[in-house]
């Protein structure tokens, strides 16, 4: 029976609708130590790659200022000179 439960938490494992407290019962303690531990690396990386999207982003919106700053002045060059 066990090997049975262990096969349908492998099964279910990857399905983010599924409380990991459902398999709880099922699980020893290096098992539970394992995924707590994996869970706590995926919660890490999650935080440092929205950090790092923010900064790019931030990065990406002060070029796009910078470059539209330099457009019109480039454009009122233009025109002043038409005049």
């Amino acid at each position: 029976m066990l090997i049975h439960q262990h096969f349908l938490f492998k099964k279910y494992q990857q399905h983010l609708h599924f409380p990991l407290s459902i398999f709880l019962p099922y699980l020893n303690s290096n098992q539970v130590s394992d995924l707590k531990r994996t869970c706590e690396m995926i919660k890490k990386r999650a935080a440092e790659q929205k950090l790092a999207d923010e900064k790019n982003h931030g990065e990406e919106i002060n070029f796009l200022k910078r470059t539209n700053q330099q457009l019109k002045a480039q454009l009122e060059g233009i025109i002043s000179q038409k005049k």
